[in-house]
């Protein structure tokens, strides 16, 4: 989930707004990387376009959003109507939506940018289907479980590029080790000659990994 811009932030404050508060629902209904087939919904009375997209009105409910006491992924339902069946077929064909993405966005109809919304990314782990509603579980994707690349996410190995950027390192020291204790060494570096100190703050790894003893 991103920060919420500060014009929804405005609109959360306002005491008295005549604009209502919308759901938009982005449903991907079928396995493929290329021109995903998806279904876009909304829970107004009315179509409501946003990024240059339409959402139909559509009946669809939803949960709480809530981790349990051992900090489990934050799990909620999202039920849309099966009345009309109008995803009934995508059901069998999708395999239960299982391991598919539904991009839940709450968003005030005064909104006007693009960046207005606040939006949420979730995995579909399961599906229940009765008479009356197409059931979705739903939880934020596991982020242990994700392929990354190991050197992005070293613990102790800084990725940024020496003096780049990211870096920020403007002194006159030539090398880096790329280590914690060089990269402070560099913070002392820039204390002793009147800069701002940014090091070891920009220290590019992740010192809060877990490290793997033998």
């Amino acid at each position: 989930m991103k920060s919420a811009a500060a014009t929804t932030i405005r609109e959360v404050l306002r005491q008295h707004n005549a604009y209502p508060w919308a759901w938009l629902y982005d449903l991907q209904l079928e396995y493929s990387t290329a021109n995903v087939l998806r279904f876009l919904c909304t829970n107004v009375n009315t179509p409501v376009t946003w990024n240059a997209e339409t959402y139909v009105p559509f009946p669809v409910s939803q949960g709480l959003q809530q981790e349990d006491s051992e900090g489990n992924l934050p799990q909620f339902q999202v039920t849309f109507s099966n009345v009309r069946k109008d995803l009934a077929r995508y059901v069998w064909m999708a395999k239960g939506f299982i391991g598919l993405q539904l991009k839940c966005t709450s968003i005030n109809l005064r909104a006007t940018s693009p960046t207005d919304g606040l939006r949420s990314d979730y995995e579909i782990t399961g599906c229940q289907v009765t008479e009356e509603g197409i059931g979705l579980a739903c939880e934020v994707p596991n982020f242990v479980s994700l392929p990354m690349p190991e050197a992005a996410y070293a613990a102790l190995l800084c990725g940024w590029d020496y003096m780049s950027e990211e870096c920020g390192y403007r002194g006159s020291l030539p090398t880096c080790r790329f280590d914690v204790v060089d990269c402070e060494a560099h913070g002392i570096d820039e204390g002793a000659t009147g800069r701002p100190v940014m090091h070891p703050r920009r220290f590019g790894a992740w010192l809060s990994l877990p490290r793997q003893l033998a």
